[in-house]
């Protein structure tokens, strides 16, 4: 269940699973709403993307592989959309290294996240946000991922960056990384070269989470290139 004009490697890549994809009609807006409806219909069982323990849960294995390769990182930055791979990643570094910092990144134009940070109270997008980064336009955190950000407190902070910065670290990732990875990926990157996270030392590094490789082609290709 995918909302229209989403990138199209993302589209190819549900298909070339054999999944059936649902997305006529299907905007940010209304996808739950026609996800529960067609569950109900044809006596399907919905996994939300993020607002699912289970699949929070299944985040979390990547805080564990963080800890296996760095036992005391300074800080982990996790890009967040609807925040089920942030919490997931503050529920399992948190319980072993309490002392980490877990920092997200959001576009500036869809900071719902860090603005439910900061008030204590979830808020919403308004519109469809203007940004590159794709993987981030859910109206909102999910209410267990709320619960872990907000309520728990097991995230530090939460920063945005501009749409240029996200682009620079964009070319960075393919140009000098050589990372084939989407938008939504670079937003950690983005904040590190920034200076919005702690640049950490050799003893308690700075984890870069970079999730993502869905990429339009025509977009990376045009970026490269400006």
């Amino acid at each position: 269940m995918v909302p229209e004009g989403v990138t199209p490697a993302k589209v190819e890549g549900i298909r070339s699973f054999g999944a059936t994809l649902v997305s006529d009609g299907v905007t940010y807006d209304n996808r739950e709403e026609i996800a529960e409806e067609i569950a109900r219909s044809e006596g399907l069982h919905l996994i939300h993307p993020y607002d699912d323990w289970d699949v929070v849960h299944g985040a979390g294995t990547v805080g564990l592989e963080i800890l296996e390769d760095t036992r005391a990182p300074g800080a982990v930055v996790v890009p967040v959309g609807g925040g089920g791979q942030i919490s997931g990643i503050a529920l399992a570094i948190t319980a072993l290294s309490p002392a980490t910092a877990i920092i997200g990144v959001e576009p500036e134009a869809a900071d719902d996240a860090a603005r439910s940070l900061r008030s204590g109270v979830l808020q919403t997008l308004a519109a469809d946000p203007a940004t590159l980064a794709e993987g981030v336009k859910s109206r909102s955190i999910g209410n267990r991922n709320f619960e872990v950000i907000v309520g728990d407190a097991l995230v530090r902070d939460i920063v945005t960056v501009s749409e240029d910065e996200l682009e620079n670290a964009l070319r960075v990732c393919w140009t000098r990384l050589k990372l084939a990875i989407e938008p939504t990926a670079a937003l950690a990157l983005a904040a590190y070269l920034t200076g919005r996270v702690p640049p950490g030392s050799e003893d308690h590094p700075t984890v870069i989470v970079l999730s993502g490789g869905n990429f339009d082609p025509a977009t990376v290709a045009a970026l490269l290139s400006a």
